[in-house]
């Protein structure tokens, strides 16, 4: 007991495996990525991570918990015996990197200081061994760090850094920028983010030295393959501040051959490990790698399918669990891939100022272009389409980024901060473009992404539909086949009226819910949950729409009615039968025994198309006839035929009386009401916890709501 109560105070977490503290929430998903590796048998720089729990007490209170002083003193003393180098040592130094750690991936949102510990007396200790120059490059890249995001006087007392950068990194969680990002991305406020104190590792330290980041596929495509950048004598901030265009990693590949091959084999384990594209930073000190962090790639959605179709070809996984894994909204955006008309493009080409540079994201866009973030926002909200032009991004520029339907910069690589928002975002992007002094702010610019290719002119280039990649064709014929079951009537649905009810009433929640979380990270939960209760209330309305088509018919037993010629007339008698068969005795209940659903809706088709167009319901009940025949035979998808029956409703008047399992004691016309009057989910909820049992609700609904509520989704 003692011993857990313990380790429950313990908020300066080490690498030692313990189950309790891998998780994300405790460590963040950079001390876990960190725990990972270390437990993969990679080669890591001793660290150690500052919890959760101490951004909660600072929060709450305005000062770093007292037991974290101790325990402080104690890992960073464990760094110590792992490098054999001392924390302010003037001989061998031990100077450490402060980073943020949220639990959820916020790339660049925080803050990070590299180098911490670096003293008057530790820079005088660099100068009497002779690596004067060594020493003032570290010190330069501490100061730059430390006046930009703490803006005070630097102490002289590594451990007054120490502490200083934790509360720095701490308070950044709740800067302007990151406040942005999780707003868009649906991001709870509430997390927080860990603190993760790590032991340099020197890419600059000499020649053979340099830092760089991976991918384990590449991330426009989705094709296995490492594919990412190195620079040479850098620290891993040049490559990620873009404010330099590095090499592609195949130069690693002739720099060092057995580095390479050493960070191949890490980063498919990692991949392996993971079960997705991951992103892997690392660093060379003197020709031996380190791995400081990986994490899930952010790709495109083209990468994203093709990596989820080599899986199911591997067998690695379902198609149940591939398609699970994008959302309906994503798959729905699949036809709308385009591309730039050939021939107008390549003449665009000839006649133009061509903007060249690395594809970093996906995608064609044609926008006037803009120099500033803060006219991104302005323009965009007078509705112009606008592309971002900039030297380089950073995480201030955010709210450009978002208002931006593409961006260009001058400087960077494919994992730059504009890179890899872009990605993040779905917006595309071209990155290291040096000539961008060509794009005049009169342009036209028409730019391709995924080719790293700009032309500025008088007139936008024409779009086209593009050549969907096999996998990604694959995919959707897998979406259209099994993101809803196959649809058929149902044998018998005996239910009363309130289940009705109850399906519709879940139709309507989360039609709101999916709209309203749309970009967040309980979207694809949603949109799953929505598919469930669209295919229940599909099949409700089939199997209604067979028994008021059939019951039209029965005005074939009156002879005098009736004027078909013989030919037809077998056929519809049939279908006046199967009317007699499925009638049944408990009003709110249809029975569709030892009947061909198809054939009623045709024969009724036919009757009213050609024989009974100005008569007993006529045009009216061939189009809703012709509905279901569309639905059955695969022409409308669930969530469309919903959606038109409630339209037939609306257009006819003829739909839902025919059958006291759409009438009476159900009041549909009530709940027709609330779904106007209620244009939010949190509106229909209220709206429901006064006149509906909210019990009655999908448990699995109930607890998406919740952790929406938690996370602001719903206003």
């Amino acid at each position: 007991m003692a011993q857990r109560a313990k380790a429950r105070r313990q908020v300066a977490l080490p690498f030692d495996g313990r189950a309790d503290l891998m998780t994300k929430e405790i460590r963040g998903g950079k001390g876990q990525s960190l725990a990972v590796m270390q437990q993969l048998g990679l080669r890591v720089p001793p660290a150690f991570t500052v919890s959760t729990t101490v951004m909660r007490a600072f929060s709450a209170t305005g000062v770093l918990p007292k037991r974290l002083a101790g325990q402080l003193a104690r890992e960073m003393a464990t760094l110590e015996r792992k490098t054999g180098k001392k924390f302010g040592g003037r001989d061998n130094p031990l100077l450490v990197s402060v980073r943020s750690g949220a639990s959820i991936s916020m790339e660049g949102m925080m803050d990070t200081i590299l180098n911490l510990g670096m003293t008057h007396e530790v820079r005088t200790g660099f100068e009497e061994r002779g690596d004067a120059m060594f020493g003032t490059a570290l010190y330069e890249c501490m100061y730059a760090g430390w006046k930009d995001i703490i803006m005070g006087d630097i102490p002289n007392d590594p451990w007054a850094q120490l502490t200083d950068a934790i509360v720095a990194v701490i308070r950044s969680w709740d800067n302007p920028r990151a406040q942005i990002y999780r707003e868009h991305h649906g991001i709870s406020h509430t997390l927080g983010t860990a603190v993760n104190v790590q032991a340099m590792v020197y890419g600059n330290r000499d020649e053979r030295s340099g830092t760089g980041v991976v991918f384990s596929h590449n991330v426009n495509m989705g094709d296995a393959g490492m594919t990412g950048e190195f620079r040479p004598c850098a620290q891993g901030d040049v490559l990620v501040g873009g404010k330099v265009t590095p090499h592609g990693i195949e130069f690693l590949k002739d720099w060092n051959q057995s580095v390479y091959e050493e960070l191949e084999r890490g980063v498919k384990l990692l991949a392996a490990h993971e079960g997705a594209m991951v992103e892997v930073e690392f660093t060379v000190e003197s020709g031996v790698l380190s791995f400081l962090q990986y994490r899930k790639a952010k790709a495109s959605l083209e990468a994203r399918i093709t990596y989820l179709v080599h899986d199911v070809w591997a067998k690695r996984m379902k198609h149940d669990e591939a398609l699970a894994s994008v959302s309906v909204d994503e798959i729905n955006t699949i036809t709308d891939v385009a591309r730039f008309d050939l021939e107008a493009f390549n003449q665009a080409l000839k006649e133009n100022t061509v903007i060249r540079g690395i594809g970093a994201s996906h995608g064609v866009m044609v926008g006037m272009p803009v120099f500033t973030s803060e006219e991104a926002v302005e323009r965009s909200k007078k509705g112009e389409r606008v592309i971002l032009v900039r030297p380089d991004t950073d995480p201030d520029d955010l709210p450009g980024m978002l208002a931006a339907s593409g961006i260009i910069t001058q400087n960077g690589g494919a994992t730059c901060h504009a890179a890899v928002t872009a990605r993040a975002l779905g917006k595309p992007a071209i990155v290291g473009a040096a000539n961008i002094d060509g794009i005049s702010p009169t342009d036209v610019v028409s730019m391709d992404g995924g080719a790293g290719v700009a032309v500025c002119g008088s007139s936008g280039i024409p779009t086209c539909e593009a050549t969907l990649k096999k996998e990604v064709s694959i995919f959707k014929r897998w979406a259209r086949e099994t993101k809803f079951p196959k649809p058929t009537y149902m044998a018998r649905l005996a239910d009363s009226h309130m289940y009705v009810d109850s399906i519709l009433k879940h139709v309507y929640l989360l039609e709101l819910m999916a709209h309203e979380a749309k970009g967040s990270v309980i979207a694809l939960a949603v949109n799953r949950l929505k598919c469930k209760w669209y295919t229940k209330a599909g099949s409700l309305f089939l199997c209604y729409l067979v028994h008021a088509v059939a019951r039209e018919l029965r005005h074939i037993y009156d002879p005098e009615v009736y004027r078909g010629d013989e030919t037809s007339k077998e056929r519809v008698n049939a279908s006046g039968i199967y009317y007699g068969r499925i009638t049944d005795s408990n009003r709110n209940s249809l029975v569709l025994t030892d009947i061909d659903a198809m054939d009623v809706l045709i024969a009724a088709a036919a009757a009213f198309g050609q024989r009974w167009a100005d008569a007993y319901g006529g045009e009216r009940w061939r189009v809703i006839a012709q509905t279901a025949i569309d639905f059955l035979s695969g022409s409308l998808g669930y969530e469309v035929f919903v959606d038109r029956v409630f339209d037939l409703q609306h257009n006819t008047g003829s739909v839902f009386g025919k059958h006291g399992m759409l009438t009476g004691t159900l009041e549909l016309y009530k709940l027709l009401g609330e779904k106007k009057r209620a244009r939010k989910a949190r509106e229909l909820m209220v709206l429901w916890d006064q006149n509906w049992s909210l019990e009655r609700l999908d448990s699995e609904l109930v607890t998406l709501y919740s952790r929406g509520s938690e996370l602001n989704i719903w206003r």
